[in-house]
């Protein structure tokens, strides 16, 4: 091939490039051509370019729905918490619920029905068949495993169950304890 048909496809393929970078990006307009010159296609851009756009709104999509810290219920004796325990003949056990409860909406394993107060405070929460406590504290952004089934395994009638028989259709577990509500240990 000689230096001239070397020169000539070299630059024809640059023409090629050069057209093809304008189409991605600017509008498709036709190419400029000489009376010489055959008008060349451009081929259509794989992509679209984007179009300029005003700045995005950001879209409010929290990865974790709870609040933090966790609601959680714990025992109070004498006016102090306690967490989960309790000292015997130390005087009257009630219940606290630290944090704010929030209501995912019904889900696989927690379809039951929730109780508000006038406040529109989640009060209670009563165990379809099918309910698992893991999914009712999840439903309610509760991750302490033992915060529900504990405080409520103290009260009627979870407390007189068996221990392998917590929930139970129809069984209301409170979810905001009444500090006028004296707990009791669950029986074995």
């Amino acid at each position: 091939m000689s230096s001239a048909a070397k020169l000539t496809s070299a630059i024809a393929g640059l023409t090629l490039v050069v057209i093809a970078l304008a189409g991605c990006t600017a509008a498709s307009e036709p190419a400029a051509s000489t009376p010489s010159e055959k008008p060349v296609a451009a081929e259509p851009a794989a992509v679209s370019p984007a179009k300029p756009s005003s700045t995005p709104t950001p879209v409010s999509t929290p990865l974790d729905p709870c609040p933090s810290p966790r609601p959680v219920i714990s025992l109070v004796q004498d006016g102090r918490k306690t967490g989960h325990s309790f000292t015997e003949g130390a005087g009257k056990v009630t219940g606290v619920l630290d944090g704010e409860l929030i209501d995912l909406g019904p889900r696989e394993f927690a379809k039951g029905a929730v109780k508000l107060n006038s406040a529109g405070e989640i009060v209670s929460y009563t165990v379809a068949s099918g309910d698992a406590i893991l999914a009712i504290n999840k439903r309610f952004c509760v991750t302490d495993y033992y915060s529900i089934i504990g405080y409520n395994s103290g009260l009627e009638p979870l407390r007189s169950r068996p221990a392998h028989q917590k929930i139970q259709p129809g069984d209301v577990l409170v979810l905001r304890p009444d500090p006028e509500v004296e707990w009791l240990p669950p029986v074995d």
